[in-house]
Parts: structure tokens; C-alpha cells; sequence
């Protein structure tokens, strides 16, 4: 599938973002730890 989806697009830059965020709530979370 070469052709491009805006819905799929949309679906992965979401994704992006939600593991984005939660790498960024892990990272403060063990800054705040230590």
C-alpha cells in the first residue's frame, strides 16, 4: 500500500503523540525519583 490515507495519518500521529506522552509522563516521573 503506497497510496496515502489522511484517516491513517491522523491514526499515526496520534499514536506518535500517545507514546510520546507517556515516555514524557516515565522520564519526569523518574526525575522527580531520584
Amino acid at each position: 500500500m503506497l497510496t496515502r490515507s489522511p484517516l491513517r495519518d491522523m491514526a499515526m500521529l496520534a499514536f506518535i503523540l500517545t507514546v510520546s506522552a507517556s515516555l514524557g509522563a516515565l522520564w519526569a516521573h523518574l526525575m522527580a525519583w531520584h
